[in-house]
């Protein structure tokens, strides 16, 4: 979940409401981060409403938001340029398939953990030059991402949102309730494409994110 802030409300920023994403399917990545998940939940119930739903995990490329039916369908032509994009930079993107490998486990400030990526094949670097197009051919479309922090690519597992906080009162997420995944090899997600996804729609029935376009490599 997004909080807005004041700084948000006083600026005009809006909160984003669509994402690009890769999505991480892989069955053996799921069943690994499943044990992980009822692990923390065994260690501490409260973190039930943290855990983030196996069906959902993905990789976020670029954050924005789309107010009109027509910012959706510029996104969808932007999505397009970027796959033709990605062929020039990328040559390689089109002659194999990317495949990102996730182990061990990092956090961000004991509010949200998730799986690591082994850099292997030079795939961070990989992952880089896809972000950079991506939010290249968005703003040439007009569309700016929302989230100005540097690409950081991660898998989410558990997440602190504004609600969980809420409802169970645990502010942070304890080390050793997760130590003892910190090296555990998660499993390999092959790529052949990413989407455009929707926050706010209802999600599809496999419980993956609801996809307004989907470009494959």
């Amino acid at each position: 979940m997004f909080i807005i802030t004041v700084f948000q409300v006083a600026t005009g920023e809006r909160r984003p409401n669509y994402f690009v994403a890769i999505q991480v399917g892989s069955p053996e990545i799921h069943e690994a981060l499943h044990n992980v998940q009822q692990t923390m939940v065994d260690g501490d119930t409260r973190l039930r409403e943290a855990m983030v739903p196996i069906p959902s995990l993905h990789l976020t490329i670029m954050v924005m938001h789309l107010a009109t039916d027509d910012d959706v369908d510029r996104a969808k032509v932007a999505l397009i340029e970027c796959n033709r994009l990605l062929g020039y930079r990328i040559p390689e993107i089109k002659r194999r398939k990317l495949n990102i490998s996730f182990q061990g486990l990092g956090h961000f400030n004991n509010r949200v953990v998730f799986a690591k990526i082994r850099d292997i094949d030079g795939i961070l670097d990989t992952l880089d030059k896809v972000a950079e197009t991506v939010k290249e051919c968005y703003k040439i479309k007009g569309i700016k991402s929302t989230d100005t922090r540097r690409f950081n690519p991660h898998l989410t597992v558990v997440k602190l949102s504004r609600d969980s906080v809420y409802k169970t009162g645990v502010r942070s997420i304890r080390s050793e309730l997760y130590c003892d995944h910190s090296d555990t090899l998660f499993g390999n997600q092959p790529v052949s494409g990413f989407q455009l996804c929707s926050m706010s729609k209802p999600k599809s029935e496999d419980g993956y994110y609801y996809k307004e376009h989907e470009v494959l490599f």
